[in-house]
């Protein structure tokens, strides 16, 4: 099982609370969760590397932007960085920083992150032949029949993301906040960039979010208040003159209920979303699946009880869950490749 680790407390509670391995960054545009009061100086990155190590868990660095050309000497340096405080593997996404981590630090494992969007088989192999990819994080797309598909052509770990936020578009390929904001949350890391955020509370107690002075939610004290991105806003439909989530419902993705089919199907690893999260979020959630992964391990009780935990349920976005596309039907043929 995969934690997250939005700050060196968070490393720690989640190897304490039985994390296999932590993921973690860097303080810069170099990954997908650049917000201020998350991730890593280098001496603290170091540190967590070590209090890992001394438990048996292993951290891996994301690097997981696709950086513009003012960007790419930074991602060169924490892929450096990485190495040098002894990281277990790069999470890398980018072509470019993938071809530099293969030529620079041959001996550094790179997984590949969800978004490059590597979801057959064809594409994970060209992965690891071009760059030595070792695992696989698979995007949010994929049904179960689609992972066991891609099992079947390949070697490589596959590691799926299992609980937290539900990306509403494909993994990687998501510009909404760009045109709200002038800002790629694909380069810079950060799909609401905080300067460009605003929380405006009326007489009534009613709140109005606005990114970049569009307003893209509203609600009240005692409503539903979700992370604060495009896709999960509020917007008014003229057509039948009311406001509705237009792009995604407030829910989060909680797959423990298919826990036993993701093993069926060949994942190795899963992985919890949530670096952005409290400390009492990572080390719930972390003890909660460890218990699930190791039932399952014992085979001598399902997943589906520790699906229905109260604790769990309260943490999620919007307080219900999904276990997303992987219970999807899949009338099409796999496309198989030599």
């Amino acid at each position: 099982m995969n934690a997250p680790g939005g700050t060196l407390p968070a490393l720690i509670t989640a190897v304490d609370a039985g994390a296999d391995s932590v993921y973690i960054g860097f303080r810069s545009a170099t990954n997908l969760r650049n917000l201020p009061g998350l991730n890593f100086s280098l001496e603290e990155a170091a540190e967590g590397v070590k209090y890992a190590h001394a438990r048996g868990a292993e951290v891996f660095i994301a690097v997981n932007t696709h950086p513009a050309d003012d960007h790419l000497d930074q991602c060169f340096r924490a892929i450096d960085d990485a190495k040098d405080i002894g990281a277990d593997a790069a999470i890398i996404a980018d072509w470019g920083l993938l071809e530099y981590a293969r030529n620079k630090h041959p001996d550094l494992p790179v997984h590949l992150s969800c978004l490059a969007g590597a979801s057959d088989g064809a594409a994970i192999r060209f992965y690891h032949e071009q760059f030595g990819v070792k695992c696989v994080i698979l995007p949010r797309v994929l049904s179960l029949e689609q992972v066991a598909a891609v099992r079947a052509e390949t070697d490589v770990l596959l590691e799926a993301i299992v609980f937290g936020v539900l990306c509403a578009n494909y993994d990687g390929r998501c510009c909404l906040s760009s045109f709200i904001t002038g800002s790629s949350a694909n380069s810079n890391g950060a799909c609401t960039p905080v300067e460009h955020l605003e929380f405006i509370e009326d007489q009534n107690a009613r709140t109005t979010v606005r990114l970049n002075g569009i307003a893209i939610d509203s609600f009240g004290a005692d409503e539903q208040h979700p992370y604060p991105a495009p896709c999960k806003g509020t917007y008014y439909n003229r057509a039948i003159g009311r406001s509705l989530r237009a792009f995604q419902d407030s829910c989060s993705l909680n797959a423990m209920s298919v826990l036993p089919g993701l093993a069926a199907a060949g994942v190795n690893t899963v992985k919890i979303e949530g670096r952005q999260r409290s400390l009492a979020y990572v080390r719930l959630v972390t003890s909660i699946w460890r218990q699930a992964i190791d039932a399952l391990e014992r085979q001598d009780v399902s997943s589906h009880g520790i699906c229905e935990n109260e604790e769990i349920q309260a943490v999620l976005e919007g307080k219900t869950g999904t276990p997303g596309a992987f219970l999807h039907s899949y009338s099409g043929s796999i496309r198989q490749t030599q």
